[in-house]
């Protein structure tokens, strides 16, 4: 429902913001109480209400983006399941060490520095 379709004046003077945090449970309960016993008798009030339902029900209708449908993610995961192999945490922890072992040769004998003639330990 169009803006042009709202009625314009609604007697207790609500537009369609308090009637939104009313649908939204965001107001004082006395207010609350106060817009449930004048809504049912409000053209304009009533109206703002239907094109908030309006909107809600199209936003409910959409397909959003999400995760992608379990076919499809099996279909993409399939090629790189073999880097969970054991074979590759056997190789990648390997690595490490072998990294590790050097780093630390090196920081033993003492690498070449610039500013203080060695690095040492």
């Amino acid at each position: 429902m169009s803006q042009a379709n709202v009625p314009a004046t609604c007697a207790l003077g609500l537009d369609a913001h308090m009637i939104s945090a009313w649908r939204d449970g965001a107001t004082t309960p006395a207010m609350a109480e106060r817009i449930a016993a004048h809504f049912a008798g409000c053209r304009a009030c009533q109206a703002h209400m239907a094109a908030f339902e309006s909107v809600a029900e199209a936003l409910r209708r959409q397909r959003l983006p999400g995760r992608p449908r379990p076919a499809l993610w099996r279909a993409w995961w399939r090629p790189l399941r073999i880097l969970h192999a054991p074979l590759w945490a056997g190789a990648s922890a390997g690595a490490m060490a072998a990294t590790l072992l050097v780093a630390l040769l090196l920081v033993h004998r003492g690498i070449p520095c610039r500013l203080t003639g060695t690095l040492t330990s």
